[in-house]
């Protein structure tokens, strides 16, 4: 993934007021922008539940109590990405320079792969193509008015999470870039045994090492909380759909309705939460080639051994750790503690409506005695 496919995204993020722009000064437009846009989203929210109203009203239990959070924490993630967009153009601005810096230096051949973008807009889509389908052939005109916002919504959410992936996808490449570098310089150590020559190229991948740890905490920066609100939008969407399906018999249609929306949101979630590890584990291997490095320089206690000492501690120091917002680490096991917590829930709620049913049964038992006698 290359700085075109990066560039195409970032302009849809300005159209939806996601990403700043790094031009100086702003115009007053450019700077009033985003407040149109979280003005727009606010009033067809405000819309929408005006006609869900009846729906909430009808509906008890924990179902409706999800359901509020659910289209609390969508809009709030909307709202806390368009406001938060004019703040963070210098970050945005000092990332690209970062990324592009190290591209330079080491010739990173990327492709553009655009069709990477146009398939998830196709598959989103398409998804919601067939969700109308099925919204308008189950309830009528009232599904457009009660969820015609959410198309803008979740395609923001759509764009946040591509603008992460590419990212991450990015900082990929160049910890691989510098890795590969390493391993050269260590072939021509082991070939040549020129100790002073392979420092100075460790002093250069040091240099690069700690600009991709400033890209990563400004990956943090940006996204983390974007990410928070997107992996309990994600949980919450999947308990709200499993309670419907295994408490609530329905048709095979709505069943496919419920795995796209499932598959939609958790497949975003997934692919970054396994992108973070990866770049961490990339970045783990540049220590490993660098601790390898230590036999060739036994026995000598000079400076070019200080240096390597150095460039293993500031590599060391400078690993790439991402979270959602600083309350937990993204790894391989956020994605195991997600379904843990939504697998204990959607058995509370389960044995929570069978008491409710069962509950509401014996009441009927006992008044029909009664009225028996």
């Amino acid at each position: 993934m290359g700085f075109p496919l990066l560039r195409l995204v970032l302009q849809v993020g300005k159209i939806l007021a996601l990403v700043p722009s790094c031009q100086r000064p702003l115009t007053f437009w450019q700077k009033f922008y985003p407040f149109v846009m979280a003005g727009l989203v606010t009033l067809g929210v405000g819309i929408a539940m005006i006609f869900r109203a009846p729906f909430y009203q009808e509906s008890s239990g924990f179902g409706v109590i999800i359901q509020i959070l659910l289209d609390s924490t969508l809009y709030i993630l909307n709202i806390y990405s368009i406001l938060t967009s004019h703040g963070k153009n210098y970050v945005w601005c000092k990332l690209l320079k970062n990324l592009k810096t190290v591209d330079d230096n080491y010739s990173i051949r990327e492709h553009s792969n655009y069709w990477r973008f146009i398939g998830v807009n196709v598959l989103f889509w398409g998804g919601q193509t067939y969700m109308s389908y099925w919204g308008y052939s189950a309830i009528g005109f009232d599904f457009f008015r009660q969820f015609a916002i959410e198309y803008l919504q979740m395609y923001d959410e759509l764009v946040i999470n591509f603008l992460f992936y590419a990212v991450l996808t990015m900082l990929l490449t160049r910890y691989h870039a510098l890795t590969k570098q390493l391993q050269y310089h260590l072939f021509l150590l082991t070939k040549y045994g020129n100790t002073t020559q392979f420092t100075k190229a460790c002093s250069k991948i040091k240099l690069d090492f700690c600009r991709l740890k400033v890209c990563a905490d400004i990956a943090n920066d940006i996204f983390g909380w974007p990410l928070l609100f997107t992996i309990v939008y994600a949980c919450l969407q999947t308990l709200l759909y499993l309670e419907i399906i295994v408490v609530t018999p329905i048709s095979l249609n709505s069943i496919l309705y419920v795995l796209i929306i499932i598959f939609l949101h958790y497949m975003y979630v997934i692919i970054n939460i396994f992108l973070c590890e990866s770049v961490s584990n990339q970045a783990k291997k540049t220590i490993q080639v660098a601790t390898n490095c230590e036999k060739y320089f036994l026995g000598e206690r000079g400076p070019d051994h200080d240096d390597l000492q150095h460039f293993i501690v500031v590599v060391n120091d400078n690993m790439p750790i991402f979270s959602a917002a600083r309350f937990f680490e993204i790894n391989r096991m956020t994605v195991f503690s997600t379904l843990n917590v939504v697998i204990t829930f959607l058995i509370v709620m389960v044995q929570f409506e069978r008491a409710k049913q069962s509950g509401c049964r014996q009441s009927c038992d006992n008044e029909t005695q009664n009225a028996l006698h």
